[in-house]
């Protein structure tokens, strides 16, 4: 067996403080079973302490590592970082205290486990200890406990659990808590998204004081997890009955853990919690000998499509609230007694399926029908309670006078919406009008992504190789503004070089790569996308004609590009949210001409210009498998624009100023109407959108300066924009090198 040997430095004070000689890392390999021991010395009292400054462990295998206490008054303090990786399984036995400090950060990353084994002594006194006599897990304000997808946190054999940081679990995680002949505390913030919780013991969820006369409320939010309580669970109050009384100065003030009080938080939702004694939430703040409660915080237990079953009653005092609520369709439920004793009690139907929903199963006393109010009624849907249920029922009426103004797009979003959520519960007659609205930007939105991000690239692109010739490099990018695109940037690289370098004619191949990302966001709905190409092109200019003043050009160019594109987001506002995500491939094949008049200028040249470009789209299908489905299908298209522009340069000894202005209208569009198809539990819809952004705006400005007699830097800005709504605002840096 090896020994890691602790080292401690004595201060003055309540106990001894030290430096631990535990290593940076430990790395276990497959199979190994290690066990160390921590030894300490003792401090000014009858407690002995060590920290942990920085310890990351890395797992294997089959392998653990267990980390024993030489003598039962160890104190372990975890004071910086504490991370356990790659399945680490890790064991803290037989140790007094364990407390993680303020600040202090520790990771139970995924797969791995923290199993926690305290000795549940008592120490002979409090005096140099710590938190007190008793044996307990300590989470100190500011400090911060994650337990990852699939990970495991366990706390056993103490006599007190206090939480004032904060814990959070991730799905499959699970936290487990043992301290059935103490309390369990959690007096600030715990959170699951989808872990399990079991706590073994009297639970009390109290927020603690901040400062004098200023208590606060601690929030324990579950999210489609389920939590299971041994005992009773106590929702804000008082924790005279949960404290370390061990410090107490001749049974009056307890000098290491006063008693204090405060409010509760409770949320469930899509979860399910089982309370074995009896549930009691009640306000909670500084009591008076007389009782009274002064600088009191409000408390609140709010069931969201939730059960919470109470064996032993659920008591709702004063100063409490308890929320009956909706999620994804389904009401909460109290399962068990309800006694209410000056409380109040509230259901939430917005959300909620129609029909029938059975609230509270067992007897109810202390509050009539009429004082248990209906929340979250809407336009088209009302709720009534009547001897704990609740009859959900839509207003026809008012769904068909909505209904008969809509056009066919917005009809058909709204009967996808009727299939897939609880639409008419969850939304006002405005609301409502809104979201049709935003969904249909969207969908018109991403129906036309391709064919702009298309035309924009492969404008970045050439405008590159008008100014470009021998071998070049260059680094391009930009940012999009746009009501179709939403907001982001775009970024690549382009590298090409000339085939025919000629006084009468020119030939440049080229290719490049470019990354794009946006965001769109309307008050309903939210989209990320993203978009990688690949190109190649070849410009190609002939002089047909070459005098003393004036040349006319020829300019040809043939290009390629190949996008993949990826988008993901959400329609909030009905259920838990709707996502949106498709990924698809598109294709464009791009070949043009223009005809330009030259005009010679003193130290360089104007040239006027028109031509005609040819584009055909090939897009793949697009397909998303989501509560509502869009699908489109695969399809080919072909547009033709005609372009006029100017472009031009000036000549100096060292460096050359150049320009383009170029516009494009589309003249002719294959695809002049484009479908997207929904579907939702056996519902299907097809909706139509229009194309548009037939005009298109090109700037490039530039300088090329000489940097060696053969290399030359370029430095760009450029503007394209497809009116009225998309603009894209970019700069190009490149090194050009003349053989």
């Amino acid at each position: 067996m090896r020994y890691w040997v602790l080292f401690i430095v004595l201060m003055r004070g309540l106990g001894g403080y030290d430096f631990s000689s535990l290593p940076s890392f430990i790395v276990l390999h497959q199979g190994e079973n290690r066990s160390d021991r921590s030894i300490a010395r003792a401090g000014n009292g009858a407690q002995t302490s060590f920290s942990i400054n920085r310890l990351s462990i890395i797992g294997a295998n089959g392998a653990n590592w267990t980390l024993n206490a030489n003598n039962n008054t160890t104190h372990i303090n975890i004071n910086g970082a504490l991370s356990l990786d790659k399945q680490a399984l890790v064991a803290l036995l037989n140790h007094h205290t364990l407390a993680f400090n303020e600040s202090s950060s520790t990771y139970i990353n995924e797969g791995s486990a923290l199993h926690v084994i305290l000795n549940a002594t008592t120490l002979s006194t409090a005096q140099g200890s710590e938190y007190g006599a008793k044996s307990k897990v300590k989470i100190n304000k500011g400090a911060h406990i994650y337990i990852a997808k699939n990970a495991k946190a366990d706390f056993q054999n103490m006599l007190y659990f206090i939480n004032g940081g904060d814990i959070s679990l991730e799905q499959g995680a699970s936290l487990k808590v043992e301290a059935s002949n103490g309390a369990i505390r959690f007096e600030h913030s715990l959170s699951s998204n989808g872990g399990n919780i079991q706590l073994q013991g009297d639970v009390y969820n109290v927020g603690y004081p901040t400062r004098v006369t200023q208590n606060t409320i601690s929030s324990f939010v579950v999210r489609n997890a389920q939590v299971e309580v041994s005992k009773n669970f106590y929702n804000g109050g008082q924790t005279d009955n949960a404290v370390d009384t061990s410090g107490s100065v001749g049974g009056g003030y307890n000098v290491f853990d006063p008693s204090f009080g405060g409010g509760g938080s409770l949320v469930l939702q899509g979860s399910k919690m089982i309370v074995e004694g009896k549930f009691v939430s009640e306000q909670g703040g500084d009591k008076y000998q007389s009782g009274a409660i002064y600088n009191a915080r409000h408390s609140e237990v709010n069931l969201y499509g939730s059960v919470l079953e109470v064996k032993g009653g659920f008591e709702n005092k004063s100063g409490s609230t308890l929320t009956l609520g909706a999620y994804n369709g389904t009401m909460g439920q109290l399962k068990g007694n309800l006694t209410n004793t000056n409380g109040r009690v509230q259901v939430d139907m917005r959300g909620a399926d129609i029909g029938d929903h059975k609230l509270i199963t067992g007897t109810i006393t202390g509050i009539q029908d009429s004082d248990i109010e209906v929340l979250g009624a809407t336009d088209f849907a009302t709720g009534s309670y009547l001897a704990g249920t609740l009859n959900v029922v839509k207003n026809q009426a008012a769904i068909d006078e909505f209904s008969q103004d809509l056009g066919a797009n917005a009809a058909g979003i709204l009967h996808i919406l009727e299939s897939a959520t609880n639409v008419y519960t969850e939304l006002n007659y405005m609301e409502l009008s809104s979201m049709l609205s935003d969904v249909q930007s969207q969908q018109a939105s991403s129906l036309m992504q391709p064919f702009i991000t298309a035309g924009i690239i492969e404008k970045l692109a050439q405008n590159i190789s008008d100014s470009a010739s021998n071998v070049h490099i260059h680094t391009h990018g930009g940012g999009v503004l746009s009501q179709t695109l939403g907001s982001g940037f775009m970024g690549g690289v382009n590298i090409g070089v000339d085939i025919i370098s000629k006084a009468n004619a020119k030939a440049h191949i080229y290719g490049g790569y470019i990354y794009g990302s946006s965001t769109l966001r309307d008050d309903w709905t939210s989209i990320s996308s993203e978009s990688t190409s690949f190109y190649g092109g070849l410009a190609h200019r002939l002089t047909l004609s070459d005098t003393y003043k004036r040349n006319i050009y020829l300019f040809n160019t043939l290009y390629f590009a190949s996008h993949t594109f990826s988008e993901s987001g959400s329609l909030d506002g009905v259920g838990s949210g709707i996502k949106l995500e498709s990924k698809y491939n598109a294709y464009l094949l791009s070949v043009g001409s223009n005809l330009g008049y030259g005009l010679k200028l003193k130290r360089g040249e104007i040239i006027p210009y028109v031509g005609v470009k040819y584009h055909s789209y090939m897009l793949g299908e697009a397909q998303s498998q989501a509560v509502i489905s869009t699908n489109r299908e695969a399809s080919d298209s072909y547009h033709i624009y005609a372009n006029l522009g100017i472009r031009g340069g000036v000549q100096k000894q060292s460096s050359e100023f150049f320009y383009h202005l170029g516009y494009a209208f589309l003249a002719y569009n294959s695809a002049k109407v484009m479908s997207l198809n929904m579907v939702a539990n056996g519902a299907e819809q097809t909706n139509f959108y229009d194309y548009k952004n037939a005009h298109s705006i090109a700037f490039n400005l530039g300088t090329k300066y000489a940097l060696s007699e053969k290399t030359f830097m370029f430095l760009g800005a450029e503007y394209i924009g497809y009116l009225p709504d998309t603009h894209v605002f970019g700069a190009n840096l490149g090194l050009r090198y003349t053989f």
